[in-house]
């Protein structure tokens, strides 16, 4: 008898709290990215999310106590993002648009660090939470980036200052490869130009992660965001019909920026560079390389030509310390011709990594490849001009920075921020060609 009378407690407890989570119509979603906490932590849905009139509200709100074991001194220092998605929402959802209101604010007053704490937005997760990861915040970026088990690649950015305190309305729209967001203040008419846009193509993979997946909303829990609160509503989500899915058009020249990357200290900022620290000027100046079979090297004028057999792909690789953090590589191509600029990493286990610059993938776009020539990530719009020179810059710092940069014009750059060479243990840098011209690398800098 006694034993049934603790199961009727237990259920007077703990059923009404299960039954408000379903009856709100929200449940947890899994994250890929579980933050920097000693212990795994698994969130529960009552403890960082309750529904008002409408209104999905959200804290982490774990404490001191929480945080006092975990390295003191970091304020960034936290279990990760904590995602809810609406039960009535598909679970596959590939192409759509996602239309809600954000706020936040923090009932005592930040006094460190950052304008103000990231928004989070994953869609096309899989049942680990991998797939695509927006984030709006900190020095006010907004960034998109693809996540999974092996890391992250950016894939979008944009900036928009914070709106602390009012309603702001976010809009994303995915259709196939094409991803756009769009941010604007909730009172005042939607804005033309979208807010940043992403082209990451999986179509040549056979792999089916991040082509569709669940969606949800919710924010990163830190030690220095701990007492911030999270306020959505009036979210939405339509399902776009293959008609308006095809339809969708990426980097609309009117609207598009001239070239994507941001003008302040953060991670995509502008890399000054100087003349080749090392000239090529003979094929042997390049030491030690390993070149692919179709890969013709000449001397040039004051500088070595790379050209292709076969017209396909051709690389010259040349071994740098994988501790650089700096590599720099000045080239240019005739007009039939693109050069290509890569990075090839190798972890103690063997693994190979490469991804690599290519500015002919699509017209006016550069792309970042990612791991595999199958997979494009990161592409933008962005200006070719042949016969002239570029630097290619690769520079690790907590983001790696990935830039070209057109010597006669510093305007006209393609910049954005990746990771890819954590704890290598060797490192290649890439001088490649596409096409059936020749590509002239006069030199670089390693430091």
């Amino acid at each position: 008898m006694r034993t049934t009378w603790r199961i009727w407690i237990i259920a007077i407890f703990f059923v009404p709290a299960c039954l408000r989570a379903s009856d709100a119509g929200w449940s947890l979603a899994p994250a890929a990215d579980h933050g920097y906490a000693k212990e795994p932590y698994a969130p529960a849905f009552e403890k960082h999310f309750k529904l008002e009139n409408g209104v999905l509200r959200g804290t982490a709100g774990l404490g001191d106590e929480f945080y006092k074991e975990m390295e003191a001194h970091n304020v960034f220092v936290g279990p990760g993002v904590v995602w809810a998605s609406k039960t009535d929402w598909p679970k596959d959802a590939a192409n759509f648009e996602l239309v809600f209101d954000y706020k936040w604010f923090q009932e005592e007053p930040m006094t460190k660090f950052g304008d103000f704490p990231d928004l989070r937005v994953g869609f096309r997760l899989d049942k680990d939470g991998a797939g695509y990861d927006l984030q709006w915040g900190m020095l006010g970026q907004i960034r998109l980036t693809r996540k999974d088990k092996d890391g992250s690649v950016a894939v979008a950015h944009g900036t928009l200052p914070g709106m602390k305190g009012k309603w702001a309305r976010v809009k994303i729209r995915a259709a196939g490869p094409i991803l756009k967001i769009k941010i604007w203040n909730a009172e005042k008419p939607e804005p033309e130009t979208w807010s940043a846009e992403g082209y990451d193509d999986w179509s040549g993979a056979k792999e089916p992660s991040f082509k569709s997946g669940a969606v949800a909303l919710g924010f990163c829990a830190r030690k220095l965001f701990d007492t911030c609160v999270y306020e959505y509503k009036d979210a939405s989500l339509t399902v776009l019909t293959p008609e308006q899915a095809a339809a969708e058009v990426s980097f609309d020249a009117k609207t598009a920026p001239a070239y994507i990357g941001l003008a302040n200290n953060s991670d995509t900022s502008p890399i000054k560079t100087a003349e080749p620290a090392v000239a090529f000027k003979d094929p042997k100046d390049l030491g030690e390389v390993q070149a692919d079979a179709n890969a013709k090297l000449a001397a040039g004028d004051g500088a070595v030509t790379i050209a292709s057999a076969d017209g396909k792909t051709a690389f010259v690789w040349r071994k740098v310390n994988p501790k650089a953090k700096y590599v720099c590589a000045r080239m240019k191509s005739a007009t039939n011709a693109f050069p290509l600029f890569a990075v090839k990493t190798k972890s103690a286990n063997g693994k190979e990594t490469i991804a690599c610059l290519d500015p002919a993938w699509r017209k006016d776009l550069v792309a970042l490849w990612w791991q595999s020539p199958a997979h494009t990530a990161a592409a933008f719009r962005w200006t070719w001009k042949p016969e002239a020179w570029h630097d290619f810059v690769v520079e690790n710092a907590h983001w790696q920075k990935w830039q070209i940069l057109d010597t006669t014009d510093p305007k006209n750059r393609a910049a954005y921020a990746a990771k890819l060479t954590g704890g290598a243990e060797e490192m290649w840098i890439g001088f490649g060609v596409q096409g059936a011209g020749l590509v002239s690398v006069q030199g670089m800098t390693e430091k």
